[in-house]
């Protein structure tokens, strides 16, 4: 229900938690839903899905296992996982190119699924090929 709740009236309460057995604390905030998240191959970035948001956020770990904002990649699709080529540093991002059917899920009339890949997204201009739709 709160997911509901956040995404209808535009909130943007979720936020991305670094774990360990030692410590727990809020390491990015501020995400209508903060959905897949995975790692650079050098383990130095971390990109974040925000699929209302239709963005990936991509954050600088610092030597405390703080996020340092880096940039902000505007797509036109919900972002929903992000997989990251280790040999490369290419993402492939599943998506749902149509929030209404996604929303309103109809067995007889799927939402379907949209895969992007994204080279070079640290770069000023990221190449970005859709793969699939």
């Amino acid at each position: 229900v709160s997911m509901y709740v956040e995404m209808f009236l535009g909130f943007s309460w979720t936020n991305v938690v670094y774990y360990s057995p030692k410590k727990v604390k809020e390491v990015a905030s501020g995400f209508y839903i903060a959905n897949g998240i995975n790692l650079s191959p050098d383990e130095k970035f971390v990109y974040v899905a925000d699929i209302l948001g239709h963005s990936i956020h991509i954050f600088q770990k610092m030597s405390n296992m703080n996020l340092s904002p880096v940039k902000v990649l505007k797509l036109e699709t919900l972002l929903d996982n992000i997989s990251v080529d280790r040999r490369n540093g290419d993402l492939w991002l599943g998506c749902h190119p149509n929030a209404a059917k996604l929303f309103s899920y109809d067995p007889k009339n799927p939402p379907g699924s949209e895969v992007l890949l994204v080279q070079d997204i640290l770069s000023d201009k990221p190449k970005i090929t859709q793969v699939y739709v």
